[in-house]
């Protein structure tokens, strides 16, 4: 089945039991169920809800979203299918959603998205502009083995938010602070990898086992790099300018920091109700205090 090159305008505002979405039949520009669906080079303008495809090994490109009036989330694009691809698609004021109980094997390739929420496992998120606040894996039990590489993260607002288990970040710029987290308590995320990125909001990491990060450059105002409230977290060859605390520990076990260049200005090293760390091979240069070992 392919849908290409229409236009639509104006779908139903109407608000009833069915709708006007995300779930419902009713608002939606291009509705289709189906697997093996090509939706290409569609422009759809100020409709009640944008693009769902309900069905597997899907192509979506090329597909412009400009403006939703639904006041429900996920209005610009909502799937619920495996193994597809949405590439080049661009989404004006029209978030995406792909939710409970997620994803799995999809492709997002140099779209332009605004928000943007994700649970599913074994994704490639690769590519993206995102205007809006991002959520990747949120959901533990169905985020795992993502891969997030060379994204632009433009959101100015609060935070980008991951969770999961097992997802590989890697050559990203994230212009807001950057957080990894469990959902649950105590930590059921573990084995991330965070490597090569350009943060100018800082990083944080609460409640995440085996957390890898290296060769990351920071930016932030706070804390650059922020680890609390789990264990073992490999913390090397990064660059960390700016922070009041270059790197700060609480309440987290045997971490390894090495080979990192410090100029915070503030505190280059922060560890307090922390235990089993080996501190070794780092530049820590400009800061106010050196290393600070509290507790």
């Amino acid at each position: 089945m392919n849908c290409t090159n229409n236009y639509f305008f104006n779908t139903s505002y109407t608000f009833s039991s069915q709708g006007p979405c995300p779930q419902g039949d009713i608002g939606w520009g291009i509705l289709i169920y189906g697997d093996f669906v090509t939706i290409r080079d569609n422009h759809l303008k100020d409709n009640s809800c944008g693009i769902y495809l309900i069905g597997s090994n899907g192509l979506v490109e090329n597909n412009l979203i400009d403006g939703t009036n639904s006041i429900n989330e996920g209005s610009g694009l909502r799937s619920e299918g495996n193994n597809s691809i949405f590439s080049g698609n661009t989404f004006i004021s029209a978030s995406s959603y792909f939710a409970y109980p997620g994803v799995f094997h999809v492709q997002f390739l140099n779209n332009d998205f605004d928000s943007f929420h994700l649970s599913g496992e074994e994704n490639l998120i690769s590519g993206n502009f995102f205007k809006g606040q991002a959520q990747i894996a949120t959901s533990n039990a169905f985020g795992n083995r993502n891969y997030i590489i060379n994204n632009t993260f433009n959101y100015s607002g609060s935070y980008i938010e991951l969770g999961g288990s097992h997802n590989y970040v890697a050559d990203n710029f994230v212009r807001t602070i950057f957080i990894l987290r469990s959902e649950f308590s105590p930590a059921t995320v573990v084995n991330n990898s965070i490597v090569g990125n350009d943060f100018l909001g800082g990083l944080y990491v609460s409640e995440a086992n085996y957390t890898n990060i290296l060769n990351n450059t920071i930016n932030a105002d706070y804390s650059g790099i922020s680890l609390s409230y789990a264990s073992y977290g490999t913390i090397c060859n990064n660059f960390v300018f700016g922070a009041s605390e270059a790197i700060s520990l609480y309440q987290f076990t045997n971490a390894e920091i090495c080979n990192n260049y410090l100029e915070a200005g503030g505190t280059g090293v922060q560890m307090i109700d922390s235990d089993y760390f080996s501190i070794f091979n780092n530049y820590i240069i400009n800061n106010t205090v050196g290393i600070n070992l509290e507790s």
